[in-house]
């Protein structure tokens, strides 16, 4: 007789992991985002260091400059 461990039955279906489950995904979606939000900062305080004419070959004003480093670093 066949110890119940050693049955001969079907083998079991591996469950995949989805992509979230995956182990350090949650780190690399944290540290992701951690980036994206310092290059806001560093992108909005670099455009105040633009000159008026800088602005201008780019086709922002001071207003638009103004406007866009209110925003706090979290947001688009």
């Amino acid at each position: 007789m066949l110890h119940p461990l050693l049955s001969l039955g079907p083998a079991p279906v591996p469950v995949a992991r989805t992509p979230s489950r995956r182990p350090g995904s949650l780190a690399v979606r944290f540290f992701d985002t951690l980036f994206d939000w310092m290059d806001r900062y560093r992108s909005r305080r670099a455009l105040f260091g633009m000159t008026d004419a800088q602005l201008n070959d780019v086709g922002l004003t001071r207003a638009d400059i103004h406007a866009e480093a209110g925003k706090p670093f979290w947001r688009q």
